[in-house]
């Protein structure tokens, strides 16, 4: 499971995640929010949680989740929006690792405080979303190849999200009480990237 996590916190973009050198793996916080992961993951059927219907492909069914993910992650952020500022969070980091951003406008890894990131994040999965070359509109035109690497990027600093969020404000999800619904959506996070690296998911 600690691969998978790996995997997960890096992505298909190293070069966007810096491990951080004063991090203490050992710290509390960190042990509950790995508890955490491996009791979310405990048990898991895939074939109950995520199974893609029979009459519906796999890129529609992946697309679909994609914007369940981007309108969840919104309702996510506005919960800790007022604890999670430039001030408490100058740079976007998660555990281990400190999180860079890049992408065509921000051609070079850069340090953003945490909300910043987040936010730039929303645009671009919004921009990803509306760009019809990646998400047909109707089935008249094709998902293109690298379809998968995109989901698989949006997926990924997802759950960097959900890692910065659940180290650092995990106190205002209690006090909210909007945990348990982020347990349920970081599950199914969590469960469709174990489906899209399966290795039963070349035909995406």
């Amino acid at each position: 499971m600690e691969s998978f996590f790996e995997k997960l916190r890096i992505g298909n973009d190293p070069k966007t995640a810096l491990r951080r050198k004063n991090f203490k793996v050992a710290s509390a916080r960190f042990s509950l929010h790995q508890n955490t992961l491996d009791s979310l993951m405990d048990g898991i059927d895939l074939e109950t949680i995520i199974k893609c219907p029979v009459n519906e492909s796999i890129e529609d069914w992946l697309a679909s989740h994609v914007v369940e993910f981007y309108n969840k992650m919104e309702a996510l952020y506005l919960v800790i929006i007022s604890v999670c500022t430039p001030e408490t969070c100058p740079v976007m980091c998660g555990g281990a690792f400190t999180y860079l951003w890049q992408d065509n406008k921000k051609l070079q890894a850069t340090r953003l405080p945490a909300t910043q990131y987040i936010e730039t994040l929303l645009d671009w999965v919004h921009d990803q979303i509306h760009d019809e070359n990646l998400f047909p509109p109707n089935t008249s035109k094709s998902f293109p190849p690298n379809f998968k690497k995109v989901v698989t990027k949006i997926f990924v600093r997802l759950y960097r999200v959900f890692v910065h969020i659940y180290l650092n404000h995990f106190d205002r999800l209690k006090d909210l009480d909007a945990v348990e619904k982020a347990n349920v959506f970081l599950q199914t996070l969590l469960s469709l990237c174990q489906r899209v690296w399966a290795p039963g998911s070349k035909r995406l």
